[in-house]
């Protein structure tokens, strides 16, 4: 009898997504170019498995900058330059500003109702308002101590282990972020919440992309909602994803509650840090009210916060010391422009960098040749739409190619190359002192520059992205200032061995381990390291 009606229920299924792509086909609606189709499967056997960015870049010279796509019935729109992105999540941000259903890490994990899975709506809305409230570029200001104090400890760090750069790293940004978000200080790299939040970030991406899972793409839930997997007994076959996901969902809880109960805990004993959640826990105590929907959104603002936040900027950061390694000129030319703007006396600070073109255009750079995020998180059409004379169905999911968009040869000519130069517009020698040639104005550069790309798009854009772009310009800026960094010698060799440009793939793009040398510029320098508080 059971096998009887899942026998009609995937007959039922294949028929849906049989007649939705009758619906869907060239001949039905003006769709965008596409890859070759197959019947009920749609174009899932030319979807690429690893790598998916450079497959969808590839496409471009084939089929255009935007590319329609479907897998077993749910439409895709894979978008590969700035321009049409900028068109439908900015310009139409009111169209596509929604989030697909995550099924596996939303629901079954639980991070469905932290920002960046939110459907569009009122809770979504909320959400912005109370992270922009002290995430926007003003009231940022407030963070930069924290922010100076942990790249100074960074430094002091890698003075005394350059060797552990990349777990000092890691250390530099959740510092950061936690003593920013609930006034945890991070004192060792075995901090409990620490390893907490690593753990569950890699059982969360174990399952598959955001978005992007079978599970997630499958259009048919009724079929899902037959089978009831929230519901059938984790011992039964088959049901492995599911012991995982409850597995994980613990750790997400875990990871809402640990630091919220630290910082009550301070509160109650009247030594309350200045930090973001207590501001808001201030903030809703003062209403008088008793609204527990708010004090979950407090829990899931704030874990959130963390949890993606850490994972990306340690990948940009990462990415600035392999390029650093690769390339001495542009290392010593950073290093002659802070020489002459802020000396050998002090460290530079956030205020130096007007003054620091150059070092401007190497985070620009890093940026763009290693977006940390390569395909952004994807976004949902919420109704049927025209573009370009194509139909856009509604319900389409939106995969934004941010690492396309990097390599796009009409605003960076020779992309594969490391260049920082090519952020600096116009050089004007005014300076009869220096005659320096990295001295002048630089003027906006609009659609190409990486960093009004890499944190998203429209109304998704990364809320948290002052806070992330002023504790990497702090670090590549404070690092160059005192530091030397060059590839690994063989010492049985003497032979230089240069790191080669390898990344790890998952939900973030993270140079692969690798080798360098790092060294103080002179003691003077190192001096200076170890005096910084």
């Amino acid at each position: 009898m059971v096998a009887s009606a899942v026998s009609i229920s995937v007959a039922v299924v294949v028929a849906a997504i049989v007649f939705k792509q009758l619906l869907l086909s060239p001949k039905a609606l003006t769709l965008p170019p596409s890859p070759p189709s197959d019947p009920i499967i749609g174009n899932a056997r030319f979807m690429p498995l690893d790598s998916a960015w450079k497959t969808f870049a590839k496409w471009t010279k084939t089929y255009g900058d935007v590319i329609y796509a479907s897998v077993l019935g749910r439409p895709m729109l894979i978008v590969n330059s700035v321009e049409a992105a900028r068109d439908l999540m900015e310009k139409k941000g009111a169209i596509y500003s929604d989030r697909p259903r995550m099924f596996i890490l939303g629901e079954l994990m639980g991070w469905s109702n932290t920002l960046p899975f939110l459907s569009y709506g009122e809770r979504f809305r909320k959400h912005r308002r109370m992270m922009q409230q002290h995430f926007n570029s003003h009231a940022v200001t407030a963070f930069r101590p924290v922010q100076s104090g942990q790249v100074h400890a960074f430094l002091r760090r890698v003075l005394e282990k350059p060797e552990n750069f990349r777990k000092d790293v890691h250390r530099l940004i959740a510092g950061s972020i936690l003593m920013a978000t609930f006034g945890h200080e991070v004192v060792s790299e075995n901090d409990p919440y620490v390893s907490l939040v690593n753990r569950t970030t890699k059982m969360s991406t174990e399952a598959g992309s955001p978005g992007g899972t079978f599970i997630d793409l499958f259009p048919a839930r009724a079929l899902l909602h037959f089978l009831q997997l929230r519901h059938l007994p984790t011992w039964l076959p088959g049901m492995g994803l599911k012991r995982h996901a409850l597995k994980t969902a613990e750790l997400v809880g875990e990871v809402m509650e640990m630091p919220l109960r630290e910082i009550q805990e301070k509160r109650a004993a009247g030594s309350a840090p200045h930090c973001y959640v207590n501001h808001l826990l201030d903030e809703y105590e003062s209403s008088g009210k008793i609204d527990r929907q708010h004090e979950e959104d407090i829990r899931c603002i704030g874990a959130v916060i963390y949890s993606a936040g850490v994972e990306t900027t340690e990948a940009t950061i990462a990415a600035f010391f392999l390029m650093m390694t690769r390339c001495p000129e542009v290392v010593k030319r950073a290093q002659e422009e802070i020489d002459r703007v802020v000396g050998s006396d002090r460290l530079p600070t956030i205020e130096d960098r007007p003054q620091l073109p150059y070092m401007e255009c190497i985070m620009k750079e890093v940026f763009r040749f290693n977006p940390a995020v390569p395909i952004g998180i994807p976004h949902q059409s919420m109704m049927t739409d025209t573009y370009r004379g194509w139909t856009i169905p509604g319900g389409s999911m939106i995969l934004p190619n941010i690492w396309g968009m990097m390599r796009d040869e009409k605003y960076y000519p020779e992309p594969e190359s490391f260049n920082p130069d090519r952020y600096l517009s116009t050089v004007a020698n005014d300076s009869s002192d220096s005659g320096d040639e990295f001295e002048g104005k630089m003027t906006s550069v609009r659609e190409d520059d990486p960093s009004s790309i890499v944190f998203g798009f429209g109304r998704r854009l990364c809320p948290g992205r002052h806070f992330a772009e002023v504790t990497v310009w702090l670090t590549y800026a404070c690092f160059l200032a005192v530091f030397n960094i060059s590839p690994y010698v063989d010492p049985e060799t003497g032979r230089a061995e240069p790191p080669e440009v390898l990344f790890a793939e998952g939900t973030s793009s993270n140079p692969l381990p690798f080798k360098c040398t790092i060294v103080p510029r002179s003691e003077k320098h190192a001096r200076l390291v170890q005096q910084e508080d």
